[in-house]
């Protein structure tokens, strides 16, 4: 099945304002989609008409227009607006787990498309609906899903890790410099 036949495909552009909004709005722009299915959620101010903008829904999947890397599940229970060039994939015909999955699988050969095809080398529509899915059973789209949403949950709980690690070894070494000076 092609991805057209199971998904609404969403582009988030924007319209932006002559002059920016005055209250702080949750925002999802390009580079707050990180690696690790992490997507970061910040409260900020933005010259964009809101009647224009899109929101993410929980289990939606975003992704970058321009050279995407990373697919992401957006899980976050705020309220937020999507900045520009942010795709959004909505699916309830297929596990949404197992779908990222298949486009994160898809991405070398997506980025390659872009590089001949639009003048932006960004994704567009035709690219997308064409993608292929291959037709299996519900089961088997759980556990597929579930082991891509859990490796890539390792990956984030790892990185985690070895930031507070590292940061536990500069204070150490900062606490023997200090004491150095103390004799």
């Amino acid at each position: 099945m092609k991805m057209k036949d199971i998904c609404t495909i969403l582009f988030s552009i924007p319209i932006k304002n002559d002059t920016p909004n005055i209250e702080k709005n949750f925002w999802v722009t390009q580079a707050d989609l990180k690696e690790n299915n992490v997507t970061e959620v910040n409260e900020t101010y933005s010259d964009f008409n809101l009647g224009t903008c899109l929101k993410p829904e929980k289990y939606d999947i975003l992704i970058k227009r321009s050279k995407p890397t990373y697919v992401n599940i957006y899980e976050d229970d705020k309220d937020a607006y999507l900045g520009n060039n942010i795709l959004i994939l909505r699916t309830n015909k297929v596990d949404v787990r197992y779908l990222a999955f298949v486009i994160e699988q898809q991405l070398e050969k997506l980025n390659a498309m872009t590089n001949n095809s639009t003048v932006t080398k960004a994704l567009n529509r035709d690219m997308l609906e064409n993608i292929e899915i291959s037709e299996i059973d519900k089961n088997r789209q759980k556990i597929i899903g579930q082991i891509w949403y859990l490796s890539k949950k390792k990956n984030q709980l790892f990185d985690e890790l070895l930031l507070k690690e590292k940061l536990k070894q500069k204070i150490t070494q900062r606490k023997i410099y200090n004491s150095l000076g103390e004799k």
